[in-house]
């Protein structure tokens, strides 16, 4: 459990100052991130929206079916190994956003 805190400091602001404060800080709250930056000289994680359960779902079937189409590709004869080469390159890139897509989702559920 962590130690309550009871010291109170001020902290006197331009109007400027504090507006470009607020600008800068990742989270709704400011005394938090300051907090954190003058301990800890890092910005704390801001705590973000939970993700859409029927965008995961979507993602997930988005790369689901580009599996089925890679493993079509693989076994086309017609295809030149350039073309193949190419068309498995791009579904690989696509794969990647959506993995990126996916884990940046799942981290934002709180």
């Amino acid at each position: 459990m962590s130690e309550k805190r009871t010291k109170i400091s001020r902290i006197r602001w331009t109007d400027d100052e504090i507006a470009t404060a607020r600008a800068n800080c990742p989270q709704r709250q400011l005394a938090p991130w300051l907090r954190a930056l003058a301990l800890e000289g890092a910005f704390p994680n801001p705590r973000l929206p939970r993700s859409d359960p029927a965008l995961l779902r979507q993602l997930a079937a988005i790369g689901n079916n580009l599996n089925q189409i890679a493993r079509r590709v693989n076994w086309r004869s017609e295809l030149s190994d350039a073309d193949r080469t190419r068309i498995l390159l791009s579904l690989h890139n696509i794969s990647t956003e959506l993995s990126a897509l996916r884990v940046t989702s799942s981290h934002h559920d709180g």
